[in-house]
């Protein structure tokens, strides 16, 4: 880890939620904790890898060369799961 402290579970809601927000070119204000990525918001294979991607950034300076397997994409049914994930991680 970096110097950065660790953000709390509600900046890690905002962080993943305005990574949807880019990822699906949508309002961040649509995306719940409880939104299903498929159902709810449309998160297809391509979508969840693009989201790894952003949130592998945005995450950098808490913890350096932080990784999201693809294996882990594929547990992801809700919001507050990919939260919970970061929280575990973090």
């Amino acid at each position: 880890m970096t110097g950065t402290a660790a953000p709390a579970s509600d900046d890690l809601l905002g962080v993943v939620r305005e990574s949807l927000a880019v990822v699906l070119e949508v309002d961040p204000a649509r995306i719940t904790a409880d939104s299903a990525l498929e159902r709810d918001l449309g998160v297809d294979s391509i979508g969840r890898i693009h989201l790894a991607d952003l949130l592998e950034l945005r995450l950098a300076p808490v913890r350096s060369r932080f990784r999201i397997e693809d294996d882990d994409l594929l547990a992801f049914d809700t919001v507050d799961d990919v939260v919970a994930f970061l929280a575990a991680r973090l």
